[in-house]
């Protein structure tokens, strides 16, 4: 893929601006919303990992789009994890 016309930048990160991320999700029947998930995440493939849980659809979406925006924006690869 190329940035022709997409309007994105295709420059590669630094190396060391690896961040994990992920979802367990299961359906629990009798919650409020069904969808239960737990997010572990880290800002940096060395960071201690950091746990969170959600239970809803736009809570999970919440989660990582804050990590996301985490990992693209922080300019220390040592930088805490986050959550909500």
């Amino acid at each position: 893929m190329t940035a022709a016309g997409h309007g994105v930048d295709m420059t590669s990160p630094p190396v060391d601006r690896t961040g994990t991320l992920m979802v367990r999700l299961w359906i629990e029947p009798g919650h409020a919303t069904g969808v239960r998930a737990r997010i572990t995440q880290a800002l940096d493939a060395d960071a201690e990992p950091w746990v969170a849980v959600a239970g809803s659809a736009d809570d999970i979406c919440a989660i990582v789009r804050t990590w996301v925006e985490e990992v693209t924006s922080s300019s220390d690869p040592d930088a805490e994890t986050i959550g909500l």
